[in-house]
């Protein structure tokens, strides 16, 4: 189940691949934070763009 976040997210990164290292870094970080790792599931993101 992806949310609408994760979906847009995917869409964005379709239209603009030369951003995909960018994105990947930033949910990392992202993910570290407590509160952000539970509402993005970064891993999801993470994987999903890597492949």
């Amino acid at each position: 189940m992806q949310s609408e976040f994760v979906n847009a997210l995917f869409a964005w990164v379709a239209a603009h691949p030369g951003w995909m290292s960018t994105v990947i870094f930033i949910t990392a970080m992202a993910e570290s934070l407590t509160i952000v790792g539970v509402i993005i599931p970064g891993a999801l993101v993470m994987f999903s763009l890597g492949r």
